[in-house]
């Protein structure tokens, strides 16, 4: 991504303009990726499902198991300025897990996991800053940077059948992240557009208290930061101007 931004900077139909304090400056040509005063609404959505049928990966042998994950996350963005937009984020996501069946040996010894089951949903709520940069001069096509604050919370459910029975552990979670977010959008009609974006840079708090069996509490408590390129967790979103 980062290669392909400076592809497309280098690109640019440009002219240089000197400023009193002798900085150099380069501007484009021609119009804006999205004009001052639009409303833009969309979102992303995906829905994925897996599964394995006696599979074997390294010590782990007869995987058994299925599940699937549903997210939605509905935009609304409003451009205060030419290719400067402001906006809020809603999301939910929901997965599941039913492990049927696991294996591991390792020196004559054997240990099995049977019907391990997890299940979990999160709500999620995020405040964002994004600038675009309009590539050529037809202002279609354009790379945007967006930073944002977000907090999560949600449930989660895990339980496992064992020799005295079924426990259970049952989880809330919430977490405050803040994310800066690189992507690609361009337009495929006068008011809709495709949009790619991944994950580039973040910083995240989180707090979990859990109940086991309806007996035992826990609590954990963790700060991240990271700083990756993923472009194997890439986002398509689709949102309409008006």
């Amino acid at each position: 991504m980062t290669v392909l931004f400076a592809l497309c900077v280098c690109a640019l139909p440009a002219h240089a303009d000197r400023n009193d304090r002798g900085i150099t400056s380069l501007k484009a040509k021609g119009e804006p990726f999205v004009r001052e005063g639009v409303w833009t609404v969309g979102g992303t959505a995906s829905v994925s499902t897996f599964g394995a049928d006696k599979y074997a990966i390294a010590i782990i042998n007869d995987i058994n198991f299925e599940g699937y994950n549903v997210s939605l996350s509905p935009d609304a963005m409003y451009a205060f300025a030419d290719d400067f937009v402001m906006g809020v984020s809603l999301g939910y996501s929901r997965d599941k897990m039913n492990l049927h069946s696991a294996g591991v040996t390792i020196s004559s010894v054997g240990i099995n996991v049977n019907d391990y089951n997890s299940i979990s949903s999160d709500m999620m709520g995020t405040v964002f800053f994004r600038k675009y940069l309009t590539l050529g001069t037809s202002g279609r096509f354009a790379l945007y940077a967006d930073g944002g604050l977000s907090i999560s919370g949600g449930r989660s459910r895990i339980s496992n059948r064992q020799t005295g029975g079924i426990v259970g552990t049952y989880e809330k979670n919430f977490k405050v992240s803040v994310n800066v977010n690189p992507g690609f959008a361009a337009y495929i009609t006068d008011h809709l557009a495709l949009c790619i974006g991944t994950g580039i840079l973040g910083v995240e708090c989180s707090w979990t208290d859990q109940i086991h069996n309806q007996v035992a509490t826990g609590s954990r408590e963790g700060f991240g930061a990271s700083c990756i390129l993923n472009i194997l967790a890439l986002r398509l979103g689709e949102y309409y101007s008006f």
